[in-house]
């Protein structure tokens, strides 16, 4: 059993005493040091952070959208919160930032027809450009938008994206590619086969003409965006474990598998995934949902345990370089020199490595 969550009301800051086990982050000399942490604002879901100006989105149940000023990641400014009643009665789950069309995606919820992708311009963020998406089932752990880059006169279509779903609701498919165009043409596609027709796709990557995805027990799944409708399988990798988390650098794949920790895959060939190792960690892994990859080091957020570094500079041979625990993560971003730990009820913890 995790270990409960505060009862933390709207846009107030609250500290309450847990009934249950309480930790405190460790400090400790070993490749990291924690430098600040934001209290939070409802409950801290999930984090996307714009590179190119430093601008951070902080999804909140309760509180909605925070934006903050991350340029200086080690004094954090909130500058906005979004919770218009209108569309964000309960809170917002993913965001997502696109620079071709200037907007903040952002998964809302609840909704009379479930949960539902806004888009929110920018400049004027209090003003929602309508539903991209309606009747996705909450909660959508993941979604990414890509634009369709040009028409037939090269001109870029700012009103026309595909939108990658990853999606955990248990009765239909779990992953769509949505089209969406403001004529009013929808449509989407899933995963084309039966087998995964049950279980749920917990997070995904993109990359070239692929996607990657993290199927529970399944493993790791690749499918062809460009082929029709169902989308097909082209190739798979069945962990030991159930993956939940997936993140691509170049031609690796990292994999969060729960118990099993770490796996690291070769995907030169989508056909044809190999793995190059699996690392277990130290306090043996109990719940490894989230890995982020940067450079020669990797981050895995375990909900049990905490976040790990590892350093991946061997693949076939990557080293467990620290552990530190928070209280109750959810969610990990990280940078080359930043570590950004999302939690529901400690905020946002930041820590150099």
């Amino acid at each position: 059993m995790r270990k409960p969550t505060w009862l933390i009301f709207p846009l107030i800051i609250i500290f309450l005493i847990s009934c249950g086990e309480r930790k405190n982050a460790v400090i400790s000399e070993e490749g990291y040091q924690i430098v600040t942490s934001l209290p939070p604002i409802g409950v801290f879901r999930h984090l996307y952070i714009d590179n190119t100006d430093g601008i951070g989105y902080l999804s909140a149940d309760y509180a909605g959208l925070v934006t903050m000023d991350i340029s200086n990641p080690e004094s954090p400014v909130i500058l906005d919160t979004l919770q218009n009643e209108l569309y964000m009665t309960g809170g917002a789950g993913s965001s997502y930032y696109s620079h071709i069309t200037d907007y903040i995606y952002v998964e809302v919820y609840p909704a009379p027809s479930g949960g539902q992708i806004k888009a929110f311009l920018r400049d004027s963020i209090e003003t929602a450009m309508g539903p991209v998406l309606v009747g996705a089932s909450p909660p959508v752990e993941k979604f990414e938008v890509r634009e369709f880059p040009r028409d037939s006169a090269g001109i870029t279509i700012v009103d026309s994206i595909n939108i990658y779903i990853a999606d955990l609701n248990e009765i239909t498919a779990k992953f769509y590619k949505q089209m969406y165009r403001r004529t009013g043409e929808d449509s989407w596609v899933n995963i084309g086969s039966a087998n995964y027709s049950a279980h749920s796709v917990y997070d995904f990557e993109i990359k070239d003409d692929y996607a990657f995805l993290a199927i529970d027990e399944y493993g790791m799944v690749a499918v062809d965006l460009n082929s029709g409708t169902p989308l097909p399988v082209v190739g798979e990798f069945d962990t030991e474990g159930f993956c939940r988390g997936i993140d691509i650098q170049g031609d690796y794949c990292y994999l969060a598998d729960r118990y099993w920790g770490l796996h690291i895959l070769d995907i030169s060939d989508p056909t044809n995934p190999v793995r190059m190792s699996n690392l277990l960690f130290s306090k043996n892994s109990r719940d490894c949902i989230r890995v982020k990859a940067v450079g020669d080091r990797a981050v895995v957020l375990d909900e049990y345990h905490g976040i790990y570094g590892v350093d991946i500079s061997d693949k076939e041979n990557p080293v467990e370089l620290f552990n530190f625990d928070t209280v109750t993560p959810t969610d990990i971003y990280a940078d080359e020199n930043y570590i950004y730990v999302v939690d529901e009820d400690a905020g946002l913890i930041i820590a150099a490595w």
